[in-house]
Order: structure tokens, then sequence, then C-alpha cells
């Protein structure tokens, strides 16, 4: 059960992970209510900011069939509080470079986040395998120019951090950032993209079959 703001949210959850490895991390289709249903079908009919108003304090029925529920792992709370700032600082390029946030709520008594399900696979997947790391390279920097544009910097460059959606990146990590210094963007960049990509060649190099 999650709760987010005066809504309680239910549904089937499964791990984002298929080995449960990061079993913090869920999958969670959500089971629709008449309320839902209810909720959605008056709130159209209201001026807009009123919608805004019922969607802030009802959030449950206007959210996406499937959601990623992001838990606190024991004695991370700094990391927590962190992603969540990061998260509203880079709220201009949610959709479209990161997922979208939804909130922090609670998961069974424990904080957590809600994120759009990107719907994507991470750059350790088979299929990643075939690109060469000047391919994966440039399809990293859009993503990450935009994101150090706004100041911040994702520190950890585990390939898993780093979905691929048709031939763009979404970055889906930010436990671990740094600042930026504006003037380097562009190298902070083309240094944060190397490096992704060298260790997603390694890790295909030294897993392939």
């Amino acid at each position: 059960m999650f709760r987010l703001g005066c809504s309680h949210i239910s549904g089937t959850a499964t791990y984002i992970d298929q080995d449960g490895r990061h079993n913090h991390i869920l999958r969670l289709r959500i089971n629709r209510t008449v309320l839902d249903i209810a909720v959605r079908w008056v709130a159209c009919w209201l001026p807009s900011l009123a919608q805004q108003w019922i969607q802030g304090f009802l959030p449950g029925p206007f959210l996406p069939p499937t959601v990623v529920v992001k838990k606190l792992k024991p004695t991370w709370d700094a990391e927590f509080d962190n992603e969540k700032r990061i998260y509203r600082k880079l709220e201009p390029l949610q959709g479209h470079a990161i997922p979208v946030f939804y909130g922090e709520g609670s998961c069974d008594g424990t904080r957590a986040f809600l994120l759009s399900d990107v719907g994507s696979v991470s750059l350790y997947a088979e299929q990643v395998g075939d690109l060469s790391q000047s391919t994966i390279k440039e399809m990293l920097k859009p993503a990450l120019k935009a994101i150090l544009a706004l100041g911040v910097e994702p520190a950890d460059q585990n390939p898993r951090n780093y979905h691929l959606i048709g031939d763009a990146v979404f970055v889906l990590d930010f436990e671990d950032t740094a600042g930026v210094d504006p003037t380097q963007v562009e190298e902070l960049a083309d240094a944060v993209a190397d490096g992704v990509a060298h260790w997603t060649v390694f890790y295909h190099k030294n897993n392939s079959r």
C-alpha cells in the first residue's frame, strides 16, 4: 500500500530488476477503484485551477496505470533527501530526460518516491551489446547536457542507471550528485558520457556469450 497525499494506492508490485537485486525499487500496476474513476470524471468538468487543486489533494486517480516506487534504504536518509531535491531542481526535464517525480509518500510505513515508469531497458540490456562505445557516448550526451545545464552532475556512472528509449537515454538515479560549473557543461557531458559508455562496453565484453 502506497500513500501519496490523501490517496491510498494499491496494486500489483514486482521488483524493477528481475533478479531482485534492488529490492527497494518496485514497479506498481495500480488497481483502479470506482472512486478513482468518479473523481477523474468529475474533475474533467471543472476549471483548470480546481483540477490542479484536486490532483494535489488526491493524486491517486490521476496517476498512470503503472508507476515506480523507490523506497528509502536503511541509513540512506541523506541520499534520499538529495534525490528528492534534485528531481525538483530538474523539473523541466521530467518526462524527457528523467522520469516524472510524482512526490514523496510512504510505502508500508517507509518513506518512498513515486516516479513514472519510463518503460525502458538499461544499458546492461543485451541489445546494447551490439553498439559501439562512440555510439553509446553520443546517445548519452543530449540528456547529460540538459541535466548539467541545470547545475547537476550525475556522479554514479553505473550503466544500470541509464535507460535506453529508442535513440534517447533517460537518467534514473540521483542519490549521488555533484554541483556544476556552468562554464564546463560541454566538458563534463563529454567526460560523463565517455565514462558511462566505457563501463557499458566493458560489461558487455565481459558478459558476452
